[in-house]
């Protein structure tokens, strides 16, 4: 005898196969309401979208050399959050160092790169440290993030004080066109503060990717030099920015070795490619010993050539 409703009387029929794949997927869509479909994360071993990183750009082998052994100290020292190689080239070994590659077109060497650094903050985390692949962090970055309370863009100064000095003292193949120096002095920016791009700290917001965007306008007006480009930009938009400390860009030529630049409480430190670096075993790029010096704490994937 089948059983019946209670208060109906009427015998009680088991829901048909249609009611059952219903009510699951009525089950099935709370479930899908509730979890919420979660961001794509950079790195497998991070639990949480990565909101806070650094960024690299490279282009041309021996740049890739140059950002393979920045990066290896970055690691080195203890940095183990999300970094973002912005890149043409899809051959690296850098497993090792749990890095994120972002492919983009070839457009050129030399300044042709600055399409991309002028515009690096469409490749950024919300907040982002800009390394140059020339730079070498020798020491802790924990201490940089803290420079955003002042401003959501924080760059060092470039070794000359403003554009006008800069001219007393023109490396040889960062020559500008002429033009240039002729609107920058139209524009009455030849006492500007001049800036160094090899080291970008900011924080993204509105005003920020405004920044960004007036810069790459100012870099096309001659495609050259993007650290002039960068000082008619924040004359633009008269951006806030904050001034980082010199510890945070310095030569090691200023110093002659690593041991000494940490003695003066330096941390990342401009390199200058074929002369305080040299390239062997293939790709990888290793330091001359006279600059290393007594620097005990190289990375073990790279040792000081002779």
């Amino acid at each position: 005898m089948s059983p019946t409703n209670r208060r109906s009387g009427r015998p009680y029929l088991p829901p048909s196969r249609t009611e059952d794949t219903r009510s699951a997927l009525r089950s099935r869509r709370r479930k899908i309401r509730s979890d919420a479909i979660e961001p794509i994360t950079l790195h497998a071993n991070h639990h949480k979208p990565a909101t806070v990183g650094v960024v690299y750009l490279s282009f041309g082998q021996e740049y890739k050399a140059l950002t393979i052994l920045s990066l290896s100290f970055l690691r080195r020292f203890g940095y183990a959050g999300p970094v973002r190689v912005v890149t043409d080239s899809c051959n690296w070994n850098v497993g090792h160092l749990d890095c994120e590659l972002m492919l983009v077109p070839f457009r050129g060497m030399g300044f042709a790169t600055r399409y991309y650094k002028t515009q690096i903050h469409q490749y950024a985390f919300d907040t982002t440290l800009y390394l140059d692949a020339d730079t070498l962090p020798i020491a802790s970055i924990r201490p940089i993030w803290h420079e955003l309370r002042s401003a959501k863009v924080c760059l060092p100064l470039d070794f000359h004080n403003d554009f006008q000095g800069s001219l007393s003292h023109v490396v040889q193949g960062c020559q500008s066109d002429p033009r240039e120096y002729r609107y920058m002095a139209k524009q009455r920016l030849l006492q500007h503060v001049f800036y160094n791009s090899d080291v970008i700290l900011f924080r993204r917001s509105s005003a920020c990717d405004r920044l960004f965007e007036t810069w790459h306008e100012e870099w096309n007006r001659f495609g050259l030099r993007d650290q002039l480009a960068l000082v008619r930009a924040v004359a633009r938009t008269k951006s806030n920015v904050h001034i980082l400390p010199p510890r945070w860009n310095g030569r090691l030529r200023s110093f002659g070795s690593i041991q000494k630049a940490l003695e003066f409480g330096m941390r990342i430190l401009h390199l200058r490619p074929g002369i305080d670096v040299c390239a062997e075993s293939g790709s990888e790029m290793l330091l001359k010993s006279a600059l290393a010096g007594r620097f005990n704490r190289m990375p073990r994937i790279l040792s000081a050539t002779r």
